[in-house]
């Protein structure tokens, strides 16, 4: 009988990544079950050998078999429980070359000049390439005004009814587009860091970045939280997207931002 189903979508690295397996492994470990079904014991980890360990004494201890189509192992034999621990460990290589090749695939499209993130920036639109495989950006035409004026305002500034050049910054931009009733993509309104974004994303000038933002982990309390930083050492190649923003514009944006961290 099978009394409950754990679905997940999510592809993760670690347990904490994946909320289901953790409630799966806190019922096993409060016993509710006699056996977990899965279609293969990889699908329970793909870790490191600490989330190996951690799947393996969970089952253990609660004395839960691992029913699969092919085998049903019971961790309190010694041999089942040797040949599961080797599967994940097979499951952890297999998830690292998965990754490895999806990389070198998505490095691949870059030096191509196609578009790998997973959504478009403002005032673009993420589009299926019609003649070959992956994915470019397309204009949203009524998005990349508000683009070009965010440029023009930070870089020109606005002309006041007194004839004198008034210069915004990233947070005065963001009041007046609430002021305006330009909603941002995500978000109820906009944010001085969405806006310095924006400012410094060579996207709008057709340029493809890889790698911008790297992951970091460490280990704090036994635990491992991610941190993600700046990559100054990022691929940049000419994207065969379309630009929304002239260089000159850009450059001169670049140089005032400089100018503003400085004084």
């Amino acid at each position: 009988t099978i009394s409950q189903v754990y679905a997940e979508v999510v592809s993760a690295d670690t347990i904490e990544d994946r909320p289901v397996v953790q409630k799966l492994l806190q019922d096993v470990s409060d016993n509710l079950w006699d056996g977990v079904l899965v279609v293969e014991v990889e699908r329970l980890a793909r870790g490191n050998t600490r989330d190996q360990g951690i799947i393996a004494d969970t089952f253990k201890y609660s004395d839960t078999k691992i029913i699969t189509p092919v085998k049903t192992y019971d961790p309190n034999n010694e041999f089942d429980e040797e040949f599961f621990e080797f599967g994940l460990f097979m499951s952890r290589r297999e998830y690292k070359t998965i990754k490895r090749r999806l990389q070198r695939g998505r490095i691949t499209s870059v030096s191509e000049g196609k578009y790998v993130g997973s959504t478009a920036p403002y005032g673009y639109k993420r589009i299926k390439i019609s003649d070959g495989k992956g994915y470019t950006l397309e204009i949203d035409e009524e998005k990349a005004r508000i683009v070009q004026m965010i440029y023009d305002w930070y870089g020109n500034g606005i002309m006041q009814s007194d004839g004198t050049i008034k210069q915004l910054g990233a947070d005065a931009i963001a009041r007046k587009l609430d002021s305006m009733g330009i909603k941002p993509c995500i978000n109820d309104s906009w944010s001085k860091a969405s806006i310095m974004d924006m400012l410094k994303n060579p996207t709008y000038i057709g340029i493809v970045r890889f790698g911008y933002k790297k992951e970091e982990k460490k280990l704090t309390n036994n635990s491992i939280s991610k941190i993600r930083k700046i990559n100054n050492e990022c691929q940049y190649v000419k994207g065969i997207h379309p630009p929304i923003i002239d260089e000159q514009l850009f450059n001169k944006v670049q140089e005032v931002r400089r100018i503003r961290r400085r004084s």
